[in-house]
């Protein structure tokens, strides 16, 4: 009896120890099944493969070290065949593809290049499916998108990333998301990933890209630091374009941050004391500065501002006489001041009007005409403007010359609304 129940114990141990081995699965079966179309047993078999080997290499290591067990770790080919499997298996329903499985899928694939030369067999193979991966999901975009299913479109162009995260993906990404209306953030997200994309193939981006994110980061993340942030980014490859410098004023004064706005702007006046834009953007904020001030009703601070604007907005008419909105702002500039002391008389009592209120309006008017020959040279510059030619006649009806003014009115009347 006691023999017996000995007995029964070492089979009892024996079914244990075979119920706790690894099946030997094989790469080259696992393959063999892909190609019949048995993709799921491809699957088991490939596991059963990658199991074993590693079962194998985890003994050896133990006994004999990690130099012996590396002959036992599986090879390109078993890496091939497992990320073929995986990928095929991720887009066997291609309306809920697999992302675990693709990932899983890919990375097998990446591996074979780690394992082999470049040029062999393996690598190329793996290559070819990792394109063939990437082009069918893509195109599954592709065709979402003809068919205006944006939200499918991204999802697909999305997928795609996983498998090679090129810029064309991130791009068709951003405009199928943008085109779909409600995904901001996507749009945002790729917008940026295909800038970052560019920069690591040595390239830039369209400035066209770097104005979506700033756009976006200030109307729909209302970020300001962020598309200021886009802004500076932006001008590392495109330092003098009007755009950038204007929308990293416009960014600096919404930050409340005028003086940092001024401070970088001198600096790259110093660097390019040639480049127009510069100095009109330092009058510009000059411009704002003072607005502010004669809000909160500080005269003296409204002079200095407006003066110094004024000085930027002469120097960039000193490099280029034909820069347009400089010249029409050192005649609004002018013409601000002299509509304050206009102001100024018609406030009087009608006892100090008695007294001075002739010379303030001469004072005026003397500034009045500072202002003109300015209006004139933009008048050189852009003949039929509007805005432009109706400031104009006013200004000449301010001192009293009622023939320019009713020729730049018959001159309005000429022009097309």
């Amino acid at each position: 009896m006691k023999r017996l129940f000995v007995t029964a114990m070492m089979v009892a141990s024996m079914s244990a120890v075979s119920f706790a081995q690894v099946t030997k699965g094989s790469s080259t079966k696992a393959q063999t099944l892909l190609t019949e179309g048995k993709v799921d047993e491809a699957k088991t078999e490939i596991d059963n493969a990658f199991s074993y080997m590693q079962d194998q290499v985890e003994k050896i290591t133990a006994k004999k070290g990690a130099e012996k067990a590396a002959k036992k770790a599986p090879k390109a080919k078993d890496y091939l065949a497992k990320g073929k499997i995986y990928t095929a298996l991720a887009l066997k329903d291609t309306a809920n593809i697999d992302e675990s499985l693709l990932k899983e899928g890919v990375a097998a694939l990446h591996k074979v290049d780690d394992l082999e030369k470049p040029n062999s067999t393996y690598p190329i193979m793996a290559d070819q499916t990792i394109e063939s991966t990437w082009g069918a999901i893509f195109n599954q975009g592709a065709t979402a998108y003809g068919a205006a299913d944006y939200k499918t479109a991204v999802k697909y162009f999305n997928q795609s990333k996983i498998i090679k995260a090129d810029t064309t993906a991130f791009l068709y990404s951003a405009i199928a998301a943008s085109q779909e209306g409600s995904m901001q953030q996507a749009t945002l997200d790729n917008f940026k990933g295909y800038i970052e994309a560019k920069k690591a193939l040595n390239d830039t981006a369209d400035m066209l890209y770097y104005q979506q994110v700033i756009y976006l980061e200030k109307s729909f993340k209302e970020d300001y630091q962020a598309a200021l942030d886009a802004v500076n980014a932006a001008r590392v490859y495109y330092p003098t374009d009007k755009n950038m410098i204007q929308e990293m004023v416009g960014l600096y004064l919404k930050l409340e941050q005028p003086d940092m706005a001024i401070e970088k702007i001198q600096k790259e006046i110093d660097a390019d004391p040639k480049n127009e834009v510069l100095f009109y953007d330092l009058g510009y904020v000059y411009d704002q500065l003072a607005t502010s001030a004669k809000k909160n009703e500080d005269k003296e601070a409204m002079t200095a501002y407006s003066a110094k604007a004024l000085k930027a907005y002469e120097d960039a008419v000193a490099v280029n006489p034909k820069y347009y909105d400089a010249v029409f702002n050192i005649a609004v500039n002018h013409y601000n001041t002299a509509a304050a002391t206009w102001n100024e008389a018609n406030d009087m009592s009608m006892d100090e009007y008695r007294k001075r209120g002739a010379e303030v309006e001469n004072k005026a008017k003397e500034q009045f005409r500072k202002s003109l020959p300015f209006f004139e040279k933009a008048r050189e510059l852009k003949p039929n403007d509007r805005m432009l030619l109706e400031t104009l006649a006013g200004t000449y009806l301010k001192i009293g010359d009622k023939a320019k003014a009713a020729e730049i009115q018959k001159q309005l009347e000429s022009i097309p609304e």
